[in-house]
């Protein structure tokens, strides 16, 4: 049991580390596109900030995809860990109970 436990905090610091990896590549890319914005006097510049405008998004939506997939799958294997933990437990009780009798 504690061997699971301390396999979930992994899985969460994994996790955790990998949501906070991809929020600063988000801002980066912000910040990024800003710049280009601010630098583009020209007509060519503005149309390549415009067209980075619209990759922006995919991009953002197919992470957030992704990251939406692994926290879907975290969850699952939580309530997995969640009901074996309930399961040992019965069978703990169920035990203690028989060597008291």
């Amino acid at each position: 049991m504690q061997v699971a436990l301390a396999e979930e905090r992994k899985v969460t610091e994994k996790l955790s580390r990998n949501l906070e990896l991809e929020k600063r590549r988000v801002e980066s890319m912000e910040q990024k596109l800003k710049n280009s914005f601010r630098r583009s006097g020209d007509k060519s510049g503005a149309a390549a900030a415009a067209a980075a405008v619209q990759n922006l998004p995919d991009e953002i939506r197919g992470r957030d995809d992704q990251l939406s997939s692994s926290m879907e799958k975290y969850r699952l294997h939580c309530e997995n860990l969640s009901a074996s933990l309930e399961e040992c437990e019965g069978k703990l009780a169920s035990f203690e109970i028989q060597v008291k009798n």
